[in-house]
């Protein structure tokens, strides 16, 4: 089922109003020495310095000035994060500056010596910034009726997954996408039961999706004799994150607007968030049972 566009998603996100609070403590500055080599078939070779070399390379730093080392970070950032959609260029050069303004001392240190590193953080927290964004105009327009759930995907006749996973009954197509251990171990169990009536690997990121402000791409499809589709998605229980928990969200909203024949399940193996559309392996055992 189509659900909308997501570029339209991001309409009005501005970073004017947004927090500084970027954390940098996963930042470990360190400096490399890059030796070239004669001749073409030659590969570059990092090396990372340390004793004599760092301190000498820390001092060539300190010898220029202050406030144009910083410019050059802000611009080396600047560059690095240009490309990030839905950013207005000037607004994203003001929230790098703002936020370099915040950096202590020792930060300032770390930074003249790794702006790419620190480059990465404050792309973090604009990706999830704008993340936030888009769930909550997602959620707005859900409660508006502006989002239409349409018939879209239509399973093929055949398929030509790359790897093939191990025989297991009731699979749709006679040769599946091949699974990891956890996902073969739901699939295995959900075979024994009476109720199913086929099963599907869904084909990593060319098969169904749930779109939204992210897309839920669900590893397993199944159908039930009373006619319900299964969309399920596995989750070892280090994965039970915000990440895990937007795409639960816009799963299980996703197939309540697709009507009441269609079921989205996020399945730990132990863990049983508290978010809409996940479970435990236990739980979502329990439940497809009577499905």
């Amino acid at each position: 089922h189509e659900l909308l566009q997501k570029e339209h998603l991001a309409d009005g996100f501005t970073l004017k109003d947004k927090d500084l609070h970027v954390n940098f403590s996963s930042v470990a500055a360190e400096m490399a020495r890059v030796d070239v080599a004669e001749g073409s078939d030659t590969q570059p070779r990092a090396f990372r310095l340390s004793g004599v070399d760092n301190a000498y390379f820390k001092e060539w730093f300190a010898s220029l000035p202050s406030a144009q080392r910083i410019v050059h970070c802000k611009g080396v950032i600047h560059a690095q994060l240009s490309r990030l959609d839905s950013v207005e260029d000037g607004e994203l050069r003001e929230y790098i500056d703002r936020v370099i303004d915040t950096l202590s001392q020792d930060q300032l240190a770390d930074l003249e010596h790794s702006p790419h590193l620190f480059g990465s953080c404050i792309k973090g927290k604009i990706q999830s910034l704008l993340t936030t964004h888009t769930l909550s105009l997602f959620d707005l327009w859900m409660e508006q009726g502006r989002v239409c759930c349409l018939p879209q995907y239509k399973f093929p006749e055949t398929i030509s997954p790359v790897t093939v996973s191990k025989t297991l009954p009731k699979s749709l197509y006679e040769a599946e996408e091949a699974m990891n251990p956890y996902e073969f171990e739901v699939v295995w169990a959900m075979t024994s039961l009476d109720n199913i009536v086929w099963w599907h690997r869904n084909l990593s990121r060319t098969g169904f999706c749930i779109n939204g402000p992210v897309h839920a791409y669900p590893d397993i499809i199944a159908r039930t004799e009373s006619g319900k589709i299964l969309l399920v998605e596995t989750k070892g229980d280090h994965l039970d994150n915000a990440e895990s928990e937007n795409k639960a969200r816009i799963g299980a909203r996703g197939a309540n607007e697709a009507g009441r024949n269609y079921r989205y399940f996020m399945v730990f193996d132990k863990r049983h968030p508290s978010y809409p559309g996940a479970f435990s392996r236990e739980r979502f055992m329990e439940i497809v049972r009577g499905i």
